[in-house]
């Protein structure tokens, strides 16, 4: 069981430090919070149908 143990939290160790931190994304095409909400916001707001 101890060396079970001992083996598990090597390589735990191994995949932390290999494990990297992702940063902000540069994709220009996904919106912000702000926008989401602004989106929904106006989203409520309109009618379910469209008039033709």
């Amino acid at each position: 069981v101890q060396a079970k143990k001992l083996r598990a939290e090597r390589q735990l160790s191994k995949i932390e430090v290999s494990m990297v931190p992702v940063g902000p994304s540069d994709d220009q095409e996904t919106i912000t919070d702000e926008e989401r909400f602004m989106f929904r916001r106006v989203g409520l707001r309109m009618k379910a149908y469209l008039p033709l």
